[in-house]
């Protein structure tokens, strides 16, 4: 009889631990972030000694210059010895619609050649590559989100800001408002005399 009660109680004991679902360990979740990657570069515009003024040469190359920085963030145009010409580069390359600043001379030696120095600081983008369903979404024991869970938002969002940087330091402030100019089109619309769009206009 003890022999019968021993088993039995052994063959429910296996069929207990059969029927307990194993429970392995939570996957890793995975937390997507859009990659803001900076660059500098650097070009130099030589002078000769004794220059004050832009000459037609200068001005080419930094029309040259300006079309390799047309995605840049800030541009500094500093100088060597040429306070003067560096004044005017950095009015020629705002006229370009640069976003450009002045940041004055540099300490140089007496015998250091005149030069014009523009540097470039340019952020971009890397957004996560999405496409994992290594943990797909439905029934789960685990109690973890599908991997492949808030990819396309942040995807989205790093290819539609306008300004990267707001994706590392965010909460620049508004530019100051013009409450009359918001009042006038509010009365025009209501009086029916809106502006035509200027489409076309150069």
């Amino acid at each position: 009889m003890k022999t019968v009660t021993t088993v039995l109680a052994l063959s429910a004991l296996v069929l207990a631990l059969g029927c307990t679902p194993r429970v392995s360990e939570p996957p890793r979740e995975v937390v997507y972030k859009n990659e803001v990657r900076e660059s500098q570069s650097e070009y130099r515009l030589p002078l000769r000694r004794g220059q004050t003024a832009l000459q037609a040469e200068d001005r080419r190359r930094l029309d040259v210059m300006a079309a390799r920085l047309l995605g840049a963030n800030e541009i500094t145009v500093t100088d060597v010895a040429a306070p003067r010409v560096r004044e005017e580069a950095v009015a020629h390359l705002k006229e370009l619609g640069l976003p450009v600043r002045s940041s004055g001379s540099l300490r140089a030696s007496e015998n250091s050649p005149p030069e014009v120095i523009v540097q470039a600081l340019q952020y971009a983008v890397v957004p996560p590559e999405c496409g994992d369903w290594s943990l797909p979404g439905g029934t789960s024991h685990n109690a973890v989100t599908m991997s492949n869970l808030g990819c396309s938002n942040e995807r989205a969002l790093g290819l539609m800001v306008a300004d990267p940087r707001d994706l590392v330091a965010p909460g620049r402030g508004l530019a100051p408002m013009d409450g009359v100019t918001a009042v006038g089109s509010i009365e025009r619309y209501r009086a029916g005399e809106l502006k035509p769009f200027p489409i076309g206009e150069q």
